[in-house]
């Protein structure tokens, strides 16, 4: 993942030779993470997700997904 001063993230798959952050987890604590609204201070206290470099890009990743979504509430797209 790198960040981009703009509103975007670039994701690509795969080893990144220097990352801005790293997110170690399970597929359940990734989905309640971007998708579920699960704080990422709660899953760094029930040790589910490990995450690596700068915390602030983590942080950024996960507030694009909940705002994504929260825009498709607001329309209407996302079955709740």
């Amino acid at each position: 993942m790198r960040t981009a001063p703009g509103p975007g993230l670039e994701l690509a798959r795969g080893l990144a030779t220097v990352p801005d952050a790293t997110i170690e987890t399970d597929p359940g604590t990734r989905a309640s993470l971007l998708w579920h609204g699960q704080r990422l201070q709660d899953a760094l206290e029930a040790g589910t997700v490990t995450p690596g470099g700068r915390r602030a890009p983590v942080r950024r990743f996960l507030r694009f997904f909940l705002q994504k979504r929260d825009q498709d509430l607001a329309i209407g797209a996302v079955a709740v």
